[in-house]
């Protein structure tokens, strides 16, 4: 027997949208049927999975991502033959003549000669690629990118509850570079959120391993547990779910409730039914997102698996996010990312001074090349973008003056009422929003 027709009906949406930038199916709509629809997020979550094998096996010498030594992309002048292959390559249904395959072979056309721009720049110290977003609309793509943002700057405010040195000397001299934490499980292991708004759930979940697993106390945490029951009423990065939240949301969740580990509540890149119906969460936001260390209570759940809290670091300061990552572990951040979509390889510094803050991702450490340092990165957007899932990107040593201006918190990123601008520093504005859980050895 062939799959269910509503199995049916699912794969083909998540075909025509598929990558990362589609609208995901909300399995709240499931009504008294749950168990059915997870079935179903199942055999999607596996389809999907067996594309992306199949698709690292058939990659031959003329994958659309590779670039000649000039930096520019094999496949010879004919855009449409390269869509042609694009489509293949990344399993599209367009159907050549149909006024959709126009439309994406002309955002496929812009996205290739914006590649082969950035490529042709003598010195460039990064390289760009055609991808799985090369086809998506910009409004598609903005839908990847879930925020992290607080709705006030706290940035001189409860300083004496910082743990963190903010001086600059830290508690031990810092190495010219940070890379012990590669190892970690949490580090390798890339994660993909596919077409749901989650990287605030996905950086949260795999900093938590991370530093469970320097404590010596090893286990996976549930991103799908976030996403269905993570509240977000005052629309702090979105509006809940796959349409964005933060960090500091989904870390007090976790400390209040717990959290399964992936294994018990597998993600499946869609909201679905929140089982815990009795969570507690944290209803002041002021202070929810006040820089500072927020202790767990010792009957908090989170004492069970050996968090004792978690940190938001001083705002736009160069030298406790840097002590951070080299003495403590991997951090999440928030940043500015809407120019990454195309990045390959290289050490990216292709952002600007008028900074959107719309992404949250985890700096797994740090290093330098050829005398330009840089930040190292780790996304949620799968394995085959960028450097294997992560990237480096431009860092300074006057990071914390070199700032620029949010002029739109309140898309995507910031909370309800929130400011109208704030000032965010570093490459990308990696400095302004920094999130590290505390766990006991």
């Amino acid at each position: 027997m062939g799959p269910k027709p509503s199995i049916v009906a699912v794969t083909f949406f998540l075909f025509l949208f598929h990558g990362l930038c589609g609208v995901a199916p909300d399995l709240e709509a499931c009504g008294d049927a749950p168990g059915e629809c997870m079935r179903e997020a199942d055999a999607i979550s596996n389809l999907q999975t067996d594309q992306q094998v199949t698709r690292q096996k058939d990659v031959d010498t003329s994958v659309i991502d590779k670039v000649d030594g000039d930096g520019t992309l094999k496949h010879g002048d004919n855009t449409e033959d390269a869509f042609r292959a694009y489509i293949r390559e990344f399993g599209r249904t367009y159907v050549p003549g149909s006024s959709e395959y126009v439309e994406r072979l002309g955002l496929f056309t812009q996205r290739k000669s914006s590649a082969e721009a950035q490529n042709s720049i003598a010195g460039r110290l990064w390289t760009a690629a055609i991808n799985a977003h090369s086809d998506r609309h910009d409004t598609e793509l903005k839908r990847l990118l879930g925020g992290d943002l607080p709705r006030k700057n706290y940035a001189a405010a409860g300083s004496r509850h910082i743990s963190l040195r903010q001086d600059g000397t830290g508690g031990q001299a810092l190495a010219t570079e940070c890379t012990k934490w590669n190892d970690l499980h949490a580090v390798k292991e890339i994660q993909n959120q596919g077409s749901c708004g989650s990287c605030w759930a996905l950086s949260a979940i795999t900093v938590l391993r991370a530093h469970a697993e320097i404590a010596g106390k090893p286990r996976s945490f549930s991103a799908q547990e976030l996403v269905n029951c993570v509240d977000n009423p005052h629309h702090c990065g979105g509006s809940g779910g796959c349409s964005g939240a933060t960090v500091e949301l989904a870390m007090d969740y976790v400390m209040q409730n717990g959290v399964a580990t992936k294994e018990d509540s597998p993600y499946y890149a869609l909201k679905t039914v929140c089982q815990n119906l009795d969570r507690k969460q944290e209803q002041n936001m002021d202070e929810l997102f006040r820089p500072k260390l927020h202790t767990a209570a010792m009957s908090d759940p989170s004492r069970s698996f050996g968090m004792v809290g978690w940190e938001r670091l001083p705002e736009n300061k160069y030298e406790p996010i840097l002590h951070a990552v080299s003495e403590k572990g991997p951090v999440a951040v928030s940043v500015a990312a809407s120019g990454w979509f195309a990045y390959s390889e290289g050490i990216f510094d292709g952002c600007d001074s008028d900074l959107e803050i719309n992404h949250a991702v985890n700096l797994v450490g740090y290093g330098e090349e050829a005398g330009q340092k840089y930040w190292l990165i780790q996304n949620a957007w799968g394995p085959l973008w960028g450097e294997g899932g992560k990237m480096r990107c431009l860092r300074a040593d006057d990071e914390g003056e070199n700032c620029g201006t949010d002029w739109r918190p309140e898309v995507g990123s910031g909370c309800d009422n929130g400011p109208s601008s704030i000032e965010v520093c570093g490459t990308c504005g990696i400095l302004y929003n920094a999130v590290v859980p505390h766990f006991e050895p």
